[in-house]
This record gives structure tokens, sequence and C-alpha cells, in this order.
């Protein structure tokens, strides 16, 4: 699950749960943090570190932050649905990668789609379907997942959840394929490969601590698991993904 998901998500339970202030549901908030992220490709030099600053609105119907954006269509308290854009943050640039020399850059894809969430006591099953319209992967991407939010003591909120993705054939092409001879990616040692659509499941955890009025202090840890349609490209070392972050939020 990509980091843009996992603290938005995280966010929008802290505000349902009182956590956040009720006014954060109007006004613009920033935060910065720290992200660890390796990525499954080989020769990817390890885990990468970043500083992160971010940013989001959270209105009454509309959603927008740095790499997406929703607005509500329905929300009854129980059931919501919703229209979605996102940049999707995937793929690698072959000159920053040895292991990798010889094949076509991937980019950031614009997808959108829609989202139809049920709410009650237990937590928030919600599922999700995007496609590309920015022409990039020409994939598609169902999300179904299951989040738990609860409090500990006045300051604390624990968000776990877990969840599976399925990414359409184009899609895990894509970023995961080498196409062959004609684009001069395939060579001795990295095989032709021809992605396949694959599911793959994730578990995550949000932690949330109220600072004062104002600040709040994020954790955030996904980890998703990555199926043999992936695996077994040439071009795919590691059987996982996950991503941690930390940081703080100020609301204005």
């Amino acid at each position: 699950m990509p980091i843009n998901r996992m603290y938005r998500a995280a966010f929008i339970l802290a505000l349902s749960c009182g956590l956040v202030t009720p006014a954060m549901a109007g006004n613009w908030n920033i935060g910065i943090g720290g992200l660890a992220a390796p990525n499954p490709y080989i020769g990817n030099g390890g885990t990468k570190t970043t500083i992160l600053p971010f940013f989001f609105y959270e209105g009454e119907r509309f959603f927008v932050e740095l790499d997406q954006a929703q607005y509500q269509v329905f929300d009854n308290g129980t059931i919501s649905v919703g229209l979605i854009g996102l940049l999707r943050f995937q793929g690698y640039e072959p000159d920053d990668n040895a292991a990798l020399a010889g094949m076509q850059r991937r980019n950031t894809s614009l997808d959108a789609g829609g989202s139809i969430a049920y709410t009650n006591r237990l937590g928030t099953l919600s599922f999700t379907a995007l496609t590309d319209i920015s022409d990039t992967h020409e994939g598609d991407e169902l999300v179904l997942s299951w989040e738990i939010p609860f409090t500990v003591g006045k300051n604390w909120l624990l968000s776990p959840s877990v969840g599976m993705s399925w990414k359409s054939d184009d899609l895990i092409d894509y970023y995961y394929g080498v196409t062959g001879v004609t684009s001069r990616e395939a060579r001795p040692g990295r095989p032709a490969y021809q992605g396949q659509s694959s599911a793959d499941g994730f578990v995550g955890l949000g932690v949330f601590y109220n600072l004062s009025s104002h600040w709040t202090a994020i954790a955030q840890f996904n980890y998703e698991t990555l199926s043999k349609r992936i695996t077994d490209s040439p071009i795919v070392e590691d059987d996982n993904q996950w991503y941690g972050f930390l940081g703080v939020v100020y609301e204005f």
C-alpha cells in the first residue's frame, strides 16, 4: 500500500475517533516526517530513506493532498461513496540503478476511480477500484481493506489494518515486466518477462499520539507480500515490500 494511502486512511480514522480535533475537517494541515521504503527491484541499493513534507485538506465532502484528491458523493455515517484521483509513485529510473541498465524508464501514472466503504463499531470495510487515465501503465487495481481503529486513553489511537490488492496484467507488466528484443531490454541474465495479474496481501498499523491542541504525532508501518506473478520477474529481487513513516502534523 503506497505511503500516501497509509497516512490518509490513518488520518481519517483519527478524525472519526476524535483524537484529531474536528476543527481539522475544514482547514489546511501541514506535516513533515521520515520515510523508509525499500523497493523490490534488483540492485536497489537497500532501504531508501527521505524526509517527506506533506499537506492535506479535509472538507465536508472534499479531501486533497499532495498526490491525491477525493470527493465524497454520498456519506450517511455508515456507508460512503467517493470519487478518487491519485498519482501512483511507482517504477524506476534506470540511470539510478546499474542493474537496470538498458531498461526503459517506468513513470508515475495518474489513476482515477471510486471507492465504497462500510463503517460500524468494529471498523471500516472499504473497496476501491482504480484505472490508469494517463496512458502510462494502462492497467487497473482493486483494493479491499479492513481497518479497525481503537483508542487507548485520551491521547492514543491505534489503527491496525489488513487487506488485499489485485493488479491487472498491464499494470504488472509495465512496472515489473521485461520486454523483448525490439526494445533491447532483454539480455543474457535478464530474459524477457511478461507480467500477469497479481493478488497481493498487506497488513498495516497506524499509531497517533495527541501532543497538543494543534500537534499530532503519526507513525505508520505497512507490509505487503508479492505474489510469484511479480517475484518471478528477473528484475525483482525481494518477495515483499514494506513502508515505515514517522512524523508530526500541525493543525491551522
